[in-house]
């Protein structure tokens, strides 16, 4: 039942935060970025000056409340230190905003890494209701609101990859935290990273919508990220986060290179021969290290790891030219033997 509930939730989670190749097709026309995320800066900035919000002690759920004369509760805005983010999608420079309840002690992850996590999501809407007493003709209030479409309480494991912008933009600002077992046999988790982003639709889903989810709607994520997994996408021995990011200081974040070593439209994180020499990257890594260990995966020296290496002995010889050569016999192939004998 426990592998089945797993299921369930990993597949859920798919459907709501990965883009939807169906919902795409069914798109309207894209409205301009300059003109909606005004429109969606302005309703985030609402929400957090009209809405309270109560953090649970464990730190895997919030709740809003709308602030009225009644409950005088504080904002948003007032109690907690709201960071930005500025995310460039189609070269246009879309602001988030996120709170941090805790960083975490442990691995940052990247959008191509597994996250073990708990989440709960809404969208931001403008909401209409009759003034009561009712009157003739009715008369209606609007005041900007926010909606659940998903909630996931107990921690999951996802896979990132395809995930929303906003999404995998946050989560990289996390870190993991401390796990044990009790003597109950229950997991225990402390000292994650956990957070709230508020982000605007281009973000998201933008003209696409998905789900109950309307298009052009802002949206709300409370993450807890309790663990992680590096993962390995074309199975090369080289995790993705190696292939695919470099870590930026300054934003303190990993950020995407789009290495694409042979430039044939594959990224280096999804392609099994990253340089295109007809060695399978991980046979040149496991070859660099049994004949070169000391040499850290580059047998010539010369700056570039061999699976990166068109010409990984320096010989003039281009690597695809010397497959499965061993001209001299010495037990080293000849794509790493730059002394290899052959004609």
């Amino acid at each position: 039942m426990q592998i089945l509930r797993s299921l369930l939730v990993l597949f859920l989670s798919v459907i709501v935060l990965s883009c939807n190749k169906d919902d795409e097709a069914k798109s309207t026309p894209k409205k301009p970025y300059a003109e909606q995320a005004p429109i969606d800066d302005l309703a985030i900035n609402k929400f957090l000056d009209e809405y309270n919000m109560e953090v649970s002690t464990d730190l895997d759920n919030v709740s809003f409340t709308k602030i009225t004369t009644e409950n005088n509760l504080p904002s948003i805005r007032s109690e907690f230190n709201i960071q930005t983010k500025i995310v460039k999608v189609d070269d246009y420079d879309h602001k988030m905003y996120y709170i941090k309840f805790a960083d975490g002690n442990g691995l940052q992850p990247t959008a191509v890494d597994s996250i073990f996590a708990n989440y709960k999501g809404e969208y931001i809407y403008t909401k209409k209701e009759e003034v009561t007493p009712s009157t003739d003709p009715k008369t209606y209030i609007e005041y900007i609101a926010s909606s659940k479409f998903e909630a996931v309480t107990q921690p999951a494991w996802m896979s990132q990859a395809g995930y929303i912008k906003g999404w995998t933009e946050f989560v990289s600002l996390l870190k993991t935290g401390d796990s044990s077992v009790d003597s109950n046999g229950s997991a225990v988790f402390e000292n994650f990273g956990a957070g709230v982003v508020f982000m605007p639709s281009a973000l998201g889903y933008y003209n696409s919508g998905t789900g109950n989810i309307p298009k052009y709607a802002p949206l709300i994520f409370n993450i807890s990220l309790k663990k992680m997994n590096y993962i390995d996408h074309d199975r090369d021995g080289l995790d993705s986060v190696i292939e695919e990011f470099v870590y930026d200081t300054a934003q303190g974040m990993y950020v995407a290179k789009k290495n694409d070593t042979d430039a044939n439209g594959v990224l280096d994180m999804y392609d099994t021969d990253d340089d295109a020499d007809y060695y399978l990257t991980k046979t040149e890594i496991a070859n660099s290290k049994k004949h070169f260990p000391s040499n850290g995966l580059d047998s010539d020296l010369d700056g570039k790891k061999d699976y990166l290496d068109t010409d990984d002995d320096n010989d003039g010889i281009l690597s695809k030219n010397e497959k499965l050569k061993d001209c001299d016999n010495d037990g080293i192939p000849s794509y790493l033997d730059y002394d290899d004998g052959c004609d």
